[in-house]
């Protein structure tokens, strides 16, 4: 059914980047939690969500509040290389080089 605006009340979504290899590639992710959440509690799930092909994090933006109102954690998703926030692989990398 439709999102719930207590469910989507009950969350908190926060946009990061992750640098890799000293800041070449910066990836962006979106990560939800329940609003309020200080720490990482350990003894949680928490799901790691990637998106198919040339898709990017915000196909989650429906789906990650109902994981948190299920007892996870945290939600993140990440965008891949060259969608969503993420940079474009440079020349000297393709994607065919990240497909293993």
């Amino acid at each position: 059914g439709p999102m719930s605006a207590d469910l989507h009340a009950a969350c908190e979504q926060h946009e990061i980047r992750i640098e890799l290899g000293g800041g070449a590639l910066r990836l962006a992710a979106k990560f939800w939690q329940r609003k309020g959440s200080l720490s990482l509690d350990l003894t949680k799930p928490k799901c790691l969500a990637y998106p198919g092909w040339l898709d990017s994090a915000a196909s989650f933006d429906a789906l990650a509040p109902r994981f948190i109102e299920a007892g996870f954690h945290a939600f993140i998703a990440l965008d891949p290389p060259g969608c969503g926030q993420s940079d474009h692989l440079n020349a000297a990398n393709t994607y065919a080089d990240h497909e293993e």
